[in-house]
């Protein structure tokens, strides 16, 4: 079973490496995001590995902004930042899912939500 689940990673990483994606982003994003579905000990085997790949999609588009916007140009502080992006891209993706689930169960409260948002941030006073 490992030996495909490796042929996977291997398999999604070329196909990324070969749309402009580093690798070793992808490779350190999908074990932060291993990481973090073992920590948090929720989902099944399957759920977990469906978010390591969760992970290493979030850390191979974030990373280079993140290493661009903080001018991060060490290979292995790179690769260490995409670690944590994979790690806190799981929390990031489930949180969106929550968000669509309510949504869908309740649109109008979303709307309510966003809008009370919108106010307090847009009416919030400056220091």
């Amino acid at each position: 079973m490992i030996d495909w689940i490796i042929a996977a990673v291997a398999a999604v990483s070329l196909f990324l490496a070969s749309n402009g994606f580093q690798t070793s982003h992808i490779i350190a994003g999908f074990f932060g995001s291993i990481v973090r579905s073992f920590v948090a000990k929720t989902g099944t085997l399957w759920q977990n590995l469906f978010g390591g790949f969760i992970g290493s999609i979030i850390a191979a588009y974030v990373t280079p902004l993140i290493a661009y916007l903080f001018s991060i140009a060490d290979p292995s502080t790179v690769n260490s930042v995409a670690f944590a992006v994979g790690l806190l891209g799981m929390y990031f993706a489930e949180a969106l899912l929550l968000i669509a689930k309510d949504y869908a169960k309740n649109p109008a409260k979303m709307k309510e939500d966003l809008r009370e948002f919108l106010l307090r941030f847009l009416n919030r006073k400056s220091d």
